[in-house]
């Protein structure tokens, strides 16, 4: 059976624009239809689709639905309408939705679609991040996409972020910050061949992760963690952090000891680094005791091909390596 809905989004733009078709659809499968020709599905959503409108301040319409047309089963029954608890569906409906935001940022830069979304929808999008100011008001917000540009030195000394969804993209440093994380999901992306990121003083206590669900993804940077039993990238329970990149320094002595990544509880993922080292002895002649450590449930999952064999004695490797999606490793736990 099919059914004629004209839907059209209508757009009067002075300056060029990125216009947005969001999809609401909660038809559970009942309801056919084809998205009009000209829309883009956004990269990263599912029921988001945009266009790129150039200006001339004059009404255009879009067609929302291919062929003005939507379709449903000239099959359907009563019992379709009902839930597998035989309750008829509530709710049911397709509704459609627009937005619109100019293609220049105010400050003359042009922003992708991407962004230019996020930010219509209550998120912080950054690309000039230079001050201590600008960076406490973008990890606070929710939902924040940013690049620091210049160097941040000593600009807090711990940073507490309860709820995170955002990404740092680190073309300059950012020094003297422990940061703390409490929910959400975290990227961070740095040169890392120029020790881009670095959170952490000598003094600092490196990035901690906490909490059920807390996701961390290190895709490159410079972190310290001179602080004494510590670890510069620490998972508590629940918490999971994948290391894709990045260089990780803690110091390793007679008494003192930090180790790069802590499972304390939580799992850590650590499929590439470009270098681990550390303060108070020689690169050369560090232990092999201060790269891996897992305590109180914690797993570290250590890619095959970079394992060194650096963990520390109370933890210990499984005796055979596991595949994951694909990827082979070696089991770190605490030992027995």
């Amino acid at each position: 059976m099919i059914l004629t809905k004209n839907l059209k989004v209508t757009v009067n733009n002075s300056v060029d624009a990125y216009v947005y078709l969001v999809v609401n659809d909660n038809t559970q499968g009942l309801v056919d239809y084809t998205i009009d020709d000209g829309w883009i599905l956004l990269d990263g959503y599912s029921n988001v689709y945009y266009r790129e409108v150039a200006s001339d301040a004059e009404n255009k319409d879009f067609t929302v639905l291919k062929n003005d047309t939507v379709s449903y089963s000239s099959e359907l029954t009563n019992a379709d309408m009902l839930d597998e608890d035989g309750n008829l569906k509530e709710d049911i409906e397709l509704t459609f939705s627009a937005l619109a935001i100019q293609k220049i940022k105010s400050n003359d830069e042009e922003w992708s679609a991407g962004d230019a979304y996020f930010y219509l929808m209550d998120g912080y999008v950054n690309d000039d991040v230079n001050t201590k100011a600008d960076f406490a008001e973008a990890i606070t917000n929710d939902y924040f996409n940013i690049t620091v540009t210049e160097n941040i030195t000593k600009s807090f000394y711990t940073i507490k972020v309860y709820t995170v969804n955002g990404t740092i993209n680190a073309d300059g440093n950012i020094l003297g910050t422990s940061l703390y994380l409490y929910s959400g999901t975290l990227t961070i992306n740095g040169d890392s061949s120029n020790f881009a990121l670095s959170y952490g003083t000598v003094w600092s206590s490196g990035v901690v992760v906490n909490n059920e669900g807390t996701v961390l993804n290190i895709n490159g940077g410079k972190y310290i963690n001179s602080t004494n039993n510590k670890g510069v990238i620490t998972a508590n329970t629940g918490a999971t952090v994948n290391i894709n990149g990045g260089y990780y320094q803690g110091i390793k002595g007679s008494t003192d000891n930090t180790w790069a990544f802590l499972a304390d509880g939580g799992t850590i993922y650590v499929n590439d680094y470009e270098d681990i080292y550390y303060r108070g002895t020689d690169v050369a002649n560090k232990s092999d005791s201060s790269t891996y450590k897992a305590i109180n449930g914690g797993i570290i999952y250590a890619k095959a091909d970079i394992f060194d064999g650096s963990i520390s004695s109370s933890s210990q490797v499984s005796d055979s390596t596991v595949t994951i999606n694909g990827t082979e490793y070696y089991v770190i736990t605490e030992a027995e």
